[in-house]
């Protein structure tokens, strides 16, 4: 809660990826993917309620114990051609309304929840409509936290309109997984962030 306004986060995590197959539960430095995103929502200050929307079973039973709430997500807004809007939307419905709806995708595990806190913070503090998180020095989404009024995101359909503002975050922590490079460009990248030091050579049984 911030200033008296209630907020949602919202992870989506379908089964199916056709470009890294599981990428959802894909270990990634000792914890399935899904959990960094996890972790640190849950250390928020602000979000009251967090969601994980899913129609996998094996993702079900991977969060079922991390203290969040889980959206059992129909068959019809899992595969390729839905929208990430389908699952925040279908979340939307099962709840009482919150001022805040906040998006945090599985695929960006380096956020952290200054990231999520601060996105929010800045979205309150402007007055805006929205907030969407940026890479420093670049103009477009990052991908790692979104944030929204709900009753105007409901209005708008999307996250970025007129009056966004934008939180710029370093590249370090803007890697946004959707290939087995940025995967392992994102294993680097933690690496340093946890080891002060890069990641031995990966053995290409682990490519599969």
């Amino acid at each position: 809660m911030i200033d008296g306004k209630t907020i949602i986060g919202i992870v989506p995590a379908r089964g199916g990826s056709k470009r890294l197959p599981g990428k959802n539960l894909r270990l990634f430095h000792g914890k399935q993917l899904i959990n960094w995103t996890i972790e640190s929502a849950r250390q928020s200050r602000f979000i009251d309620k967090l969601v994980v929307s899913t129609e996998d079973e094996a993702i079900i039973q991977a969060v079922s114990d991390k203290g969040v709430e889980i959206v059992n997500r129909p068959q019809e807004l899992a595969d390729d051609k839905s929208s990430v809007y389908d699952a925040i939307f279908h979340v939307l419905a099962q709840y009482e309304p919150f001022d805040y709806t906040v998006l945090l995708q599985v695929t960006s595990p380096l956020r952290t929840v200054e990231d999520i806190d601060g996105s929010i913070h800045h979205c309150w503090a402007s007055n805006a409509p929205s907030c969407i998180t940026i890479t420093q020095g670049r103009p477009d989404a990052n991908g790692a936290v979104y944030v929204a009024w709900t009753t105007w995101l409901k209005e708008q359909l999307l996250f970025d309109g007129g009056r966004t503002v934008v939180y710029p975050m370093p590249q370090e922590r803007s890697v946004d997984i959707n290939s087995i490079q940025d995967f392992e460009r994102a294993e680097q990248l933690m690496s340093f962030r946890l080891y002060g030091r890069s990641l031995e050579p990966r053995q290409s049984s682990m490519r599969r």
